[in-house]
């Protein structure tokens, strides 16, 4: 895997050993990537890694000018791959990993957020306890005014959209979805 644009565009990193994990392609990562740079800068910004695997979009965004990433991640082998990305690629200042589900360690992140990626597993994705999950994490943590939270999903399922939100855009890439949701201004 490797960084696909920023100031570490090229680097390469790990992706966490085994079928536990499910990591955000180069070429999706990239697109995603491009779609939301008509939307937002990352200049500065606080960005959320939920269900971080590698760290792969924490990486990214750090790479294209985030000041700082909250990785969210239970599993233990993506831990230490998250820890030794981090240290490779110089970026171990610019992050927090907060080990736990990420229901339980959402409510440590204490800086407003500009963007949050959220890459579940895809058969959590379109389930109850996601929504659950989404909805809470929009109402009790700090964003910024029109904070972008991104969930990847598997292409065809449906996501749900927080009442605090609404639907910026939704994009497609094999079988991999996203749908970028806009916090609505307070």
């Amino acid at each position: 895997m490797r960084i696909t644009g920023g100031t570490l565009r090229s680097r390469r990193f790990d992706a966490p050993a085994g079928s536990g994990t499910r990591p955000t392609t180069d070429k999706v990562r990239e697109a995603l990537f491009s779609v939301l740079g008509h939307h937002v800068s990352f200049e500065g910004a606080v960005i959320v890694d939920a269900f971080a695997g590698s760290g792969a979009l924490a990486f990214e965004a750090l790479s294209r000018g985030a000041e700082h990433a909250f990785l969210l991640e239970g599993h233990r082998g993506a831990l230490r791959t998250i820890a030794a990305n981090a240290k490779e690629l110089g970026l171990e200042s610019r992050v927090t990993v907060l080990a736990g589900d990420a229901e339980r360690t959402m409510g440590r992140i204490g800086k407003p957020v500009r963007v949050a990626f959220f890459d579940p597993p895809y058969d959590f994705a379109p389930t109850e306890a996601f929504q659950r999950l989404l909805d809470a994490f929009c109402t009790h943590t700090p964003l910024d005014d029109g904070a972008l939270i991104v969930v990847e999903h598997r292409a065809g399922d449906e996501i749900a959209v927080p009442a605090s939100t609404s639907v910026l855009a939704d994009r497609t890439w094999g079988d991999t979805a996203a749908r970028i949701l806009q916090r609505a201004p307070q």
